[in-house]
């Protein structure tokens, strides 16, 4: 499960993700889309690669806005729903007996994302991307 924290200090605030999961699914034709597991944020991108990548930059400023908002991120940890969850648990024992239209992937990213002068954001050290093809997920929901 995700870990996160929030911390003030003089001057600073310190948050940290740690071992966020990510669904992404869709196609190069009809694009993709990346959703968190543990925290409810979800972005779409044409490109597998763009994705992951704007999942990343997203999430970074969804945590400053948050706290420059509210002072905290407490809103922002909301698991995403039920269904959501279901179809990384489907995607996960799919690729656990090697199906090769789901990829599970772990990504290290950088320590330290720095969004504002007095925020400094650690975003997941194990961020853990389940993807799967939309053409896998139509097989899924006919079975």
């Amino acid at each position: 499960m995700a870990e996160a924290y929030h911390k003030q200090g003089p001057g600073k605030e310190v948050v940290g993700i740690i071992d966020l999961k990510v669904l992404v699914n869709g196609s190069d034709e009809e694009g993709w889309m990346a959703q968190g597991l543990e925290i409810d944020y979800f972005i779409c991108a044409k490109t597998e690669k763009s994705v992951k990548e704007k999942f990343i930059e997203g999430l970074s400023k969804t945590i400053a806005l948050h706290i420059t908002e509210n002072g905290n991120i407490e809103n922002l940890l909301i698991p995403a729903p039920a269904e959501v969850w279901k179809e990384y648990y489907d995607a996960s024992d799919k690729a656990a007996q090697a199906t090769a239209s789901i990829r599970v992937e772990g990504q290290t990213l950088p320590d330290i994302h720095e969004t504002h002068k007095n925020t400094k954001i650690y975003l997941p050290k194990n961020l853990t991307f389940v993807t799967t093809q939309a053409e896998a997920q139509t097989e899924a929901h006919r079975g």
